[in-house]
């Protein structure tokens, strides 16, 4: 668990601090909303396309404040000259936007993680109705109380842990327990069966996650400039496939398929559009592969999601990405050469791999080279029957963007 982190009198101390936030809190302001993610370095994800529809619509919803923060400079600059209300994480206006925002909105982190950031000044939060969208549907890697890792800490010292789950369904020790009160926010998810997978990943009640859409589904209000560079050159490509590995924690790595001549040699004369992006978590360097004009490596703070639209297949291993190419029913091929020693040496799994490899697996590149000549251009034949019922599972019903705001804004700390 991510408080084991700290040492004893680090812990007391954020124990102490939230006691006297929670007993001394201001009083927050229901028409500020705050926003911020990916450990305040991007502007992505489920709290980026929120974010610009409320920031679109503040009259009509009565908001006077719409907010993000971010500790990235270059982007605080950019969301700035795009028209957003936007700060410098560790600002005046930032830490007053906290303590009086009424909703502090996330995407991914609200926990001290070593030499990573949190999303926001989670300090700031208590008494804040604190959302985390997440970012991805759950089920293929472990993450939480469902990771390999604190699966291995669990049979090893199972009391400790049983006592630590038991104890996190009660408010109160959510609550004060971590810095923010962040263990008592509330997690979005897309169907009972996603919020299933939710509750084994952070172990809270059920009455903490909310069933809706992910807004990363909806339309995209407003690009970015190197997003319409991108948009407008797939304009004019055929066969577009996007590659996007999940991170690896442990030391395996796998042979990028743009690293091999051969492979770049077989795009090219078959007009593939081949675009690369790694995980926002890597920490490796992304591929290097030799110039060319079929090629495009996406920068890390690059938006996956503006782009299903506009490709024509999905190449992955355990990323969740494969569960957005279910919803834009896109076709995958699985590229997993170290299957089982991710299983087994990494993160592991939640779901059985026959359980979520819902498109054909290629264990080498030789393989994925052959599955892509086969098929040529024709890869909706890659979709396996059974997807309209996983969809379903997976998505749930659609909610437009107003009813994503109506779900949160009623909720209370």
């Amino acid at each position: 668990m991510i408080i084991n982190n700290f040492n004893k009198k680090s812990r007391i101390e954020i124990i102490r601090y939230n006691v006297r936030e929670l007993l001394n809190n201001t009083e927050r302001d229901k028409s500020i909303v705050l926003f911020g993610g990916w450990f305040g370095q991007l502007f992505t994800d489920n709290a980026r396309f929120l974010f610009q529809y409320l920031s679109n619509n503040k009259r009509e919803l009565n908001l006077n404040h719409v907010v993000w923060v971010t500790s990235n400079e270059t982007l605080c600059s950019e969301l700035k000259s795009m028209g957003y209300e936007a700060y410098d994480m560790y600002s005046s206006e930032s830490v007053y936007f906290h303590k009086k925002a009424y909703y502090h909105i996330i995407c991914n982190n609200s926990q001290f993680m070593g030499e990573k950031n949190t999303d926001l000044l989670v300090q700031y939060s208590n008494g804040a109705v604190k959302i985390n969208l997440w970012h991805g549907l759950g089920g293929l890697k472990g993450v939480g109380y469902a990771s390999r890792g604190y699966l291995a800490e669990r049979s090893k010292h199972y009391l400790k842990c049983v006592i630590g789950e038991k104890l996190n369904y009660f408010k109160v020790y959510r609550q004060i327990i971590d810095m923010g009160g962040w263990r008592d926010c509330y997690y979005f998810s897309t169907s009972m069966f996603s919020a299933s997978i939710m509750q084994k990943y952070f172990n809270v009640p059920v009455t903490k996650i909310l069933i809706s859409s992910y807004p990363r589904t909806k339309q995209c209000l407003k690009f970015r400039s190197s997003e319409i560079e991108i948009l407008d050159r797939l304009k004019t490509r055929n066969n577009i496939i996007l590659y996007v590995p999940t991170f690896r924690e442990s030391v395996i790595s796998i042979e990028d398929p743009i690293s091999s001549s051969k492979f770049v040699d077989f795009i090219e004369q078959n007009d593939i559009t081949w675009i690369s992006k790694k995980h926002s978590a890597e920490k490796s360097k992304s591929a290097v592969a030799r110039n060319s004009e079929n090629i495009i490596i996406l920068d890390d703070d690059f938006d996956i999601n503006i782009l299903y639209k506009s490709i024509d297949l999905l190449i992955s291993d355990y990323s969740s990405a494969v569960w957005d190419a279910l919803y834009y029913d896109l076709p995958v091929i699985f590229y997993a050469p170290d299957l089982k020693k991710y299983q087994f040496q990494d993160r592991g799994f939640l779901l059985k791999p026959a359980q979520f490899l819902i498109g054909k697996l290629t264990r080498n590149i030789d393989q994925l080279t052959e599955l892509l000549r086969k098929y040529n251009s024709q890869y909706k034949k890659l979709i396996p029957d059974n997807y309209p019922r996983l969809k379903k599972r997976m998505w749930g019903d659609e909610y437009t963007y107003k009813e994503i705001w109506n779900s949160i804004r009623n909720l209370h700390p």
